[in-house]
Protein backbone atom coordinates (compact mmCIF):
# COMPACT_ATOMS: atom_id res chain seq x y z
CA UNK A 1 0.00 0.00 0.00
CA UNK A 2 1.27 3.35 -0.98
CA UNK A 3 1.13 6.38 0.91
CA UNK A 4 -1.45 8.32 -1.02
CA UNK A 5 -3.67 5.41 -0.73
CA UNK A 6 -3.15 5.20 3.21
CA UNK A 7 -4.13 8.92 3.10
CA UNK A 8 -7.24 8.28 0.84
CA UNK A 9 -8.38 5.55 3.07
CA UNK A 10 -7.33 7.57 6.29
CA UNK A 11 -9.52 10.32 5.11
CA UNK A 12 -12.57 7.83 4.00
CA UNK A 13 -12.10 7.13 8.03
CA UNK A 14 -12.24 9.84 9.23
CA UNK A 15 -15.00 11.44 7.26
CA UNK A 16 -16.75 8.36 8.83
CA UNK A 17 -15.74 9.57 12.16
CA UNK A 18 -17.18 12.60 11.40
CA UNK A 19 -13.92 14.82 11.88
CA UNK A 20 -13.02 15.99 8.46
CA UNK A 21 -10.29 15.85 6.56
CA UNK A 22 -7.37 17.68 5.39
CA UNK A 23 -5.25 16.14 2.50
CA UNK A 24 -3.26 14.28 3.55
CA UNK A 25 -0.30 14.33 0.53
CA UNK A 26 1.69 17.71 -0.55
CA UNK A 27 1.69 20.23 1.98
CA UNK A 28 -1.43 19.84 4.65
CA UNK A 29 -3.79 22.33 3.70
CA UNK A 30 -7.07 21.50 3.02
CA UNK A 31 -8.70 22.26 -0.53
CA UNK A 32 -12.06 22.85 -1.08
CA UNK A 33 -13.07 20.21 -2.88
CA UNK A 34 -12.03 18.21 1.06
CA UNK A 35 -13.83 20.55 2.61
CA UNK A 36 -17.14 20.56 0.62
CA UNK A 37 -16.99 17.01 0.44
CA UNK A 38 -16.51 16.57 4.36
CA UNK A 39 -19.33 18.83 4.91
CA UNK A 40 -21.71 17.01 2.66
CA UNK A 41 -20.59 13.23 4.53
CA UNK A 42 -21.36 14.73 7.70
CA UNK A 43 -24.42 16.08 6.99
CA UNK A 44 -25.54 12.09 5.14
CA UNK A 45 -23.63 10.39 7.98
CA UNK A 46 -24.72 8.78 11.03
CA UNK A 47 -25.46 10.85 14.74
CA UNK A 48 -21.63 11.79 15.51
CA UNK A 49 -20.64 10.37 18.84
CA UNK A 50 -20.49 12.84 21.06
CA UNK A 51 -24.09 13.69 21.15
CA UNK A 52 -24.58 10.07 22.95
CA UNK A 53 -24.00 10.75 27.27
CA UNK A 54 -21.43 9.19 29.38
CA UNK A 55 -23.67 5.76 29.82
CA UNK A 56 -24.00 4.87 26.39
CA UNK A 57 -20.55 4.92 25.60
CA UNK A 58 -19.32 3.30 28.69
CA UNK A 59 -21.91 0.71 27.53
CA UNK A 60 -20.75 0.37 24.48
CA UNK A 61 -16.97 -0.91 25.41
CA UNK A 62 -16.04 -4.26 25.70
CA UNK A 63 -15.19 -5.59 29.22
CA UNK A 64 -11.44 -6.49 29.80
CA UNK A 65 -11.77 -10.28 29.90
CA UNK A 66 -11.87 -12.06 32.80
CA UNK A 67 -8.68 -13.64 35.01
CA UNK A 68 -9.02 -17.60 34.68
CA UNK A 69 -9.65 -19.11 38.09
CA UNK A 70 -6.52 -20.36 39.46
CA UNK A 71 -5.64 -24.37 39.49
CA UNK A 72 -6.15 -26.33 41.99
CA UNK A 73 -2.94 -26.96 43.86
CA UNK A 74 -1.11 -30.83 43.70
CA UNK A 75 -0.33 -31.93 46.69
CA UNK A 76 3.22 -31.46 48.07
CA UNK A 77 6.12 -33.38 47.73
CA UNK A 78 8.41 -32.71 49.63
CA UNK A 79 9.10 -35.07 53.34
CA UNK A 80 6.66 -32.81 55.38
CA UNK A 81 4.43 -32.74 52.72
CA UNK A 82 5.12 -29.13 52.04
CA UNK A 83 6.29 -27.99 48.37
CA UNK A 84 9.50 -28.71 46.91
CA UNK A 85 12.00 -25.59 45.67
CA UNK A 86 10.53 -27.01 42.17
CA UNK A 87 7.25 -27.48 42.83
CA UNK A 88 6.98 -23.90 44.35
CA UNK A 89 9.08 -22.85 40.66
CA UNK A 90 6.79 -24.44 38.83
CA UNK A 91 3.81 -23.31 40.48
CA UNK A 92 4.37 -19.75 40.85
CA UNK A 93 7.22 -18.59 37.74
CA UNK A 94 7.35 -20.96 35.13
CA UNK A 95 4.01 -20.08 34.48
CA UNK A 96 4.23 -16.50 35.55
CA UNK A 97 1.78 -16.29 38.06
CA UNK A 98 3.99 -14.10 40.44
CA UNK A 99 3.46 -11.23 37.82
CA UNK A 100 -0.17 -10.93 38.09
CA UNK A 101 0.55 -9.63 41.57
CA UNK A 102 1.87 -6.54 39.32
CA UNK A 103 -1.91 -5.84 38.40
CA UNK A 104 -3.28 -3.41 40.73
CA UNK A 105 -5.20 -4.39 42.88
CA UNK A 106 -4.24 -7.24 43.16
CA UNK A 107 -6.54 -10.78 43.07
CA UNK A 108 -6.87 -12.06 46.47
CA UNK A 109 -6.87 -15.00 45.68
CA UNK A 110 -3.02 -14.85 44.14
CA UNK A 111 -2.04 -13.02 46.72
CA UNK A 112 -2.57 -16.28 49.24
CA UNK A 113 -1.19 -18.35 46.81
CA UNK A 114 2.20 -16.88 46.48
CA UNK A 115 2.16 -16.25 50.22
CA UNK A 116 1.41 -19.79 50.80
CA UNK A 117 4.14 -21.41 47.92
CA UNK A 118 7.04 -18.72 49.05
CA UNK A 119 6.21 -19.59 52.14
CA UNK A 120 7.94 -22.77 51.63
CA UNK A 121 10.87 -21.62 50.55
CA UNK A 122 12.46 -20.39 53.60
CA UNK A 123 11.79 -23.73 55.25
CA UNK A 124 14.09 -25.61 52.36
CA UNK A 125 17.83 -25.96 52.06
CA UNK A 126 19.01 -24.71 48.68
CA UNK A 127 20.91 -27.48 46.27
CA UNK A 128 24.25 -25.30 46.58
CA UNK A 129 25.38 -21.64 48.14
CA UNK A 130 24.97 -20.30 51.45
CA UNK A 131 21.84 -20.88 52.96
CA UNK A 132 21.93 -17.50 55.15
CA UNK A 133 21.25 -15.69 51.52
CA UNK A 134 18.76 -18.65 50.77
CA UNK A 135 17.03 -17.10 53.73
CA UNK A 136 16.99 -13.33 52.87
CA UNK A 137 15.99 -13.93 49.20
CA UNK A 138 13.48 -16.58 50.10
CA UNK A 139 12.16 -14.50 53.08
CA UNK A 140 12.35 -10.91 50.58
CA UNK A 141 9.54 -13.01 48.54
CA UNK A 142 7.39 -13.76 51.64
CA UNK A 143 7.90 -9.96 52.16
CA UNK A 144 7.40 -8.07 48.56
CA UNK A 145 3.62 -10.27 48.61
CA UNK A 146 3.10 -9.02 51.98
CA UNK A 147 3.70 -5.78 51.36
CA UNK A 148 1.66 -5.93 47.76
CA UNK A 149 -1.16 -7.58 50.08
CA UNK A 150 -0.99 -4.33 52.33
CA UNK A 151 -0.74 -1.62 49.62
CA UNK A 152 2.63 -0.80 50.32
CA UNK A 153 3.68 1.21 46.77
CA UNK A 154 6.77 0.17 47.00
CA UNK A 155 5.40 -4.25 47.12
CA UNK A 156 5.94 -4.29 43.33
CA UNK A 157 9.21 -3.07 43.42
CA UNK A 158 10.09 -5.40 46.60
CA UNK A 159 8.33 -8.62 44.24
CA UNK A 160 10.63 -7.38 41.14
CA UNK A 161 14.01 -6.67 43.02
CA UNK A 162 13.04 -10.43 44.80
CA UNK A 163 12.17 -12.42 41.87
CA UNK A 164 15.26 -11.96 39.98
CA UNK A 165 15.96 -15.19 38.59
CA UNK A 166 19.37 -15.31 37.06
CA UNK A 167 20.49 -13.66 40.34
CA UNK A 168 19.14 -16.24 42.83
CA UNK A 169 19.86 -19.42 40.30
CA UNK A 170 23.37 -18.42 40.10
CA UNK A 171 23.96 -18.86 43.99
CA UNK A 172 21.47 -21.53 44.57
CA UNK A 173 20.52 -23.55 42.09
CA UNK A 174 22.61 -26.88 40.47
CA UNK A 175 22.90 -26.79 37.36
Amino acid sequence: MNFRSMGNRLGSLLMLAGLGTTSLVGCGTPDATDAAATAESQSESAPNTTDLDATAQNESKTPEPAQEPLPELPAGEAEDGGYTIAQVMQLAHDNKLYRRLFDQPADPEVIERMKLLYAELPKRQPPKGDPEQWQERSTALVEAVVAIEAGNEQGIAMLKRAANCSSCHGRHRES
